[in-house]
């Protein structure tokens, strides 16, 4: 009775009665590339666009296994901001080593979209620079006057270091890879937005490591057209040779079950003390000490 009450109310003010939320479309972006944008990035990015007008920056982290899609919504997000700012977007703004991706910031005018691409080894090797070079957090201190939007991305958000990740961050997606469960084929294009409002949270996910990030942390959920917006023949070219580049300069990767040692052993090649590499990953010494014969032995 009170059901059928409240509906007769409801008719009369005119107001229509729906339990389910409308499903807004995705909004056709158009111009040297068309894909269609979930609405609600699109709406969010606008007000970052609007913040970078109003003397601010931003930085954007995309965290994503491998395979998962990320380079694509990486350019999609980057090509929408530098149509929006009026800057140029190509193979330039794409950077996979931390020294290239500095420079060109700091040599970039306002508004700038600056992408780091496979960013979990260029921010270890920043990290264990000395001399002139700057760690990631005094980077982007240093150049925040430049109202440019950094994209990072990562395979783990607890990659990023702890004050970035907690304090700087301002945007964050996680990109997501399934698997049908009938015809076991990999499925791309998903993804969430991230709320980073809470800096208890924030710390909380940045503590777990590989893990997803919680429900209670997921604000949207979304889809993204399989669009590279950049040429895709030039990327790859700059892609294999930075590849190239860290081979011959005998950085490649050392494979190891945890990644916790992989950074580990990234900071020990850099020259980075044993206890300054315990403090960083919060491990204690004795593990660190374990852990450099260990490399040693393989070396």
């Amino acid at each position: 009775m009170i059901k059928d009450f409240e509906e007769i109310v409801s008719k009369i003010k005119g107001e229509k009665i729906s339990k389910t939320k409308v499903k807004k479309k995705p909004i056709l972006i158009k111009g040297d590339y068309e894909f269609n944008m979930d609405h609600k990035l699109k709406y969010d990015l606008d007000i970052l666009c609007d913040d970078l007008r109003q003397d601010d920056d931003a930085l954007i982290i995309i965290v994503a296994p491998e395979g998962s899609g990320k380079t694509v919504m990486e350019t999609q997000i980057g090509y929408y901001i530098s149509n929006k700012m009026k800057t140029k977007w190509n193979c330039d703004n794409v950077h996979f080593e931390g020294q290239s991706y500095q420079n060109f910031s700091l040599n970039s005018p306002k508004y700038t979209v600056v992408a780091l691409d496979e960013s979990r080894r260029a921010l270890n090797k920043m990290r264990g620079m000395t001399g002139n070079n700057v760690d990631f957090n005094n980077f982007l201190s240093e150049c925040r006057s430049n109202n440019q939007a950094h994209i990072v991305v990562l395979p783990a958000y607890s990659d990023l270091e702890k004050y970035v990740a907690i304090h700087r961050v301002k945007y964050l997606i996680e990109v997501i890879k399934k698997r049908d469960k009938d015809t076991k084929k990999l499925i791309r294009g998903n993804f969430k937005i991230i709320s980073t409002k809470s800096k208890w949270k924030l710390l909380q996910a940045w503590k777990a490591g590989y893990k997803e990030f919680p429900n209670n942390m997921v604000l949207h959920y979304g889809t993204f057209d399989n669009v590279l917006c950049l040429n895709e023949k030039e990327y790859d070219k700059k892609k294999e040779e930075a590849k190239k580049e860290r081979y011959s300069n005998g950085e490649e990767d050392v494979q190891l079950n945890d990644p916790v040692k992989e950074i580990a052993l990234e900071h020990y090649k850099n020259g980075v003390s044993k206890v300054e590499i315990g403090r960083r990953l919060n491990k204690h010494r004795n593990t660190i000490n374990s852990w450099c014969k260990e490399f040693d032995g393989k070396k």
